[in-house]
């Protein structure tokens, strides 16, 4: 019913030393229906209704980083990173005599986003958080 994991994760950055990082996995089927488990760099607990439905709730940290343009006048080559915190709830539909198809609506907010602004030395230009804002996507899978 509970199964734990470890192992080290990481990612290079633009312009910065690569980052290292313990990372922790955790899948703990709490009765029948419901489970907590890791997903991605967060946290998902899924409900099932049944065979076909699926409720959960989902908090996770998200970073990106982008590389700007060369040709850009204020800002050569610099570097905007993106870090956010998700909460969200999804649904999924697992349809019968369909093996291996699944359709998840999601939807949520960005609770906490820090948008940041470095040159092609690494200092900081601009650095701000964004109002929280809201999301909604879908997601159609088939595995075979």
């Amino acid at each position: 019913d509970l199964t734990l994991g470890f192992g080290v994760g990481g990612f290079t950055r633009l312009d910065d030393d690569p980052v290292i990082f313990p990372l922790f996995s955790v899948r703990w089927q709490i009765d029948d229906r419901t489970r907590l488990e890791t997903e991605r760099l967060g946290l998902a607990l899924t409900y099932e209704v049944n065979d076909e439905w699926a409720f959960g709730l989902l908090g996770r940290f998200d970073r990106a980083e982008y590389r700007l343009d060369e040709h850009n006048a204020r800002v050569t080559e610099g570097v905007l990173t993106d870090n956010r915190i998700v909460a969200a709830g999804r649904v999924t539909w697992t349809p019968e005599g369909l093996e291996g198809l699944s359709v998840s609506l999601t939807g949520g907010a960005l609770i906490y986003r820090e948008i940041q602004l470095l040159d092609d030395d690494a200092n900081e230009i601009f650095e701000d958080e964004a109002d929280p804002s809201a999301f909604f996507g879908i997601a159609v899978r088939y595995q075979f």
